[in-house]
């Protein structure tokens, strides 16, 4: 795993230069040696030496679980490798969440199918058999190695020095030992001597098989121990429980509860629960928050990401830098009916498999994951000036010209949108615009405005109110304006022709017995109809606004209507002058 904020290309550069320096430092170029403090296990393991990365460094497999990855796969079939990973798609697409009826909304949208395109998605599970697995590793098992690389690491930033690293560990649901092969990673980058004794447990002996084969391929299942089940020993511990993307593969209420309970029993120091980015397995996670609160002994300690910190000036006070817990012990605000669900990104470079089973075009891939890290602990007071009262950012800063948009969930249980004006100062301005997602922002907001961004709820109805006479206003102007002008005056000069052609009387003539006078459509209904159409006050009490087309079609019904009603005036015309020259010729 290489981590570093100057970009892929770099990173690989200064890893060729370690190549050829072998374990000296002193041939490294100098434009590459921030890079290489970064690489260094005793880099990663000095305290605040990685706290100026602001934003989540790129994240790929290491060079041996690669290489391994590679020889497993270069004994399956390709094609049935790309045909089973549409299948996995097709799953994980129908089980996102995005097909989930809510009660007084619109339907949601149709997912069709990309192994079928004229088959509708249905929420689905796949069962991974020997023929699956293979795609499995291929299109899958990278990028949940991301998220759990990026979970683990945050859970051993806040465990404090190698000393207090876990010795004995449970994975739960470890599948191809993704998480297994994480925890290795971060053991070595944060400098820890012995690793820790791994019980991987998955009911899926395919998925065992592969784990097993990875293993003992890359040279990383050394303390690792596979098993079916989980030990039947009551008086086991393990000091950290992982379970890596296995509740949103539970339908059943009852056996996820069975799960979590098992698995928090089993629990003596910390537990880390990592999920899929979507809306369901945001539910998911926000189940298990919620029954973690319920508990007397546990502490929400992630997700949170290091405490903000740069070359600039932070507010003074002990612990400022010190790994934080998560902003509150309260419910989560965006679990109440948002518009949105709380989720991060973890960049990762895909390996050469991943990239040619999904037909990709580039070699990085943002993997959207949420996680949960509980420490079984009675809740401590936090002190006042703690970095742990900082609101933690919920997506990407939105920048504008003079000021950055944050969303944020705060100490105090809510989800709000600040300000950060460039008049607060040019520390605070340069700071914000340099925020990642998941960062801490302790500089405080000129403006705050709660209910807004993330914290929008799609059942406010006074939010949509607001919204949808924003949105007619807008309709409105954008009318006027296509009206402006002269286009306008001449409307309304039209309108008023009209109006006056239609309610102008018609003469009151008799006609003798011998004229027969041809039928005449009477002006009064159409005179009736046109005003209607062109009344100031109908259109005002019209609902809705009338757009640019509509208001076309009304012109050119008036402009009818007019040609009909001067059609009528100019026979009632001819049929006086027939009357004139009759009368005349009787008088004669």
């Amino acid at each position: 795993m290489y981590r570093c904020t100057l970009g892929a290309p770099l990173a690989r550069a200064a890893t060729r230069c370690i190549a050829r320096a072998a374990s000296s430092a002193s041939h490294v170029p100098n434009k590459h040696r921030a890079v290489l403090d970064a690489l260094t296990p005793a880099a990663a393991a000095a305290p605040g030496s990685a706290a100026h990365h602001h934003k989540a460094a790129l994240t790929s497999l290491p060079p041996a679980l690669n290489q391994a990855l590679a020889h497993v796969l270069n004994a399956a079939d390709g094609p049935r490798i790309r045909t089973g990973a549409v299948r996995i798609f097709d799953s994980l697409r129908s089980t996102s969440g995005i097909l989930d009826p809510a009660p007084g909304r619109a339907a949601p949208p149709r997912l069709m199918s990309l192994a079928n395109p004229d088959r509708v998605l249905t929420p689905h599970h796949v069962a991974y058999d020997a023929d699956l697995v293979p795609a499995y590793l291929a299109a899958r098992m990278p990028a949940c190695y991301a998220a759990a690389e990026r979970a683990l690491a945050e859970t051993y930033s806040k465990l404090g020095t190698p000393d207090h690293a876990p010795r004995t560990v449970l994975d739960l649901g470890t599948g191809p030992g993704t998480a297994v092969w994480a925890l290795r990673c971060v053991e070595r980058d944060m400098g820890v001597e012995k690793p820790a004794d791994v019980t991987a447990v998955d009911v899926n002996r395919a998925m065992l098989d592969a784990a097993r084969a990875l293993g003992a391929q890359a040279g990383l299942d050394a303390g690792v121990t596979f098993a079916e089940f989980l030990p039947a020993n009551p008086n086991a511990r393990f000091d950290l429980s992982i379970a890596s993307f296995l509740f949103s593969e539970v339908e059943d209420p009852a056996l996820r509860a069975s799960l979590l309970r098992s698995l928090w029993s089993l629990t003596d120091g910390t537990m880390v629960i990592i999920d899929r980015g979507t809306p369901r397995g945001f539910k998911r996670l926000v189940e298990i928050r919620d029954w973690v609160l319920a508990q007397d002994d546990a502490t929400i300690l992630a997700p949170v990401r290091r405490s903000y910190s740069c070359r600039c000036a932070l507010p003074t006070g002990p612990n400022l830098l010190s790994p934080t817990q998560c902003p509150h012990m309260k419910t989560c605000p965006l679990s109440t009916g948002g518009r949105d669900w709380c989720h991060f990104a973890q960049r990762l470079e895909r390996p050469p498999e991943m990239q040619k089973t999904k037909h990709a075009k580039t070699n990085l891939e943002d993997v959207k994951f949420t996680y949960l890290v509980v420490k079984k602990s009675a809740p401590s007071l936090v002190p006042t000036n703690s970095a742990a009262l900082w609101p933690r950012v919920l997506g990407p800063p939105l920048k504008r010209g003079g000021h950055v948009l944050l969303d944020v969930c705060t100490p105090s249980g809510n989800a709000e949108r600040i300000v950060v004006a460039k008049s607060m100062g040019k520390d605070a301005f340069k700071a914000a615009r340099k925020l990642g997602w998941g960062d801490q922002w302790p500089f405080g907001a000129k403006a705050a405005m709660p209910g807004r961004g993330i914290a929008r709820s799609r059942d406010d109805e006074t939010v949509v109110a607001e919204d949808k006479k924003k949105k007619d206003g807008g309709k409105q102007d954008k009318t006027k304006k296509l009206l402006s002008g002269e286009s306008r005056r001449k409307a309304t000069r039209l309108d008023e022709e009209v109006l006056v052609a239609a309610k102008e009387p018609a003469p009151a003539v008799a006609a003798p017995a011998p004229v027969v006078e041809p039928s005449v459509p009477a002006p009064a209904p159409a005179a009736e109809s046109a005003e209607s159409a062109a009344s100031p006050k109908t259109a005002a009490a019209a609902p809705g606004r009338r757009s640019r087309l509509a208001k076309r079609k009304e012109i050119n019904e008036a402009l009818a209507k007019r040609k009909e009603i001067n059609e009528a005036l100019a026979k009632r015309k001819e049929i006086n002058e027939a009357l004139a020259k009759t009368k005349l010729s009787d008088a004669e």
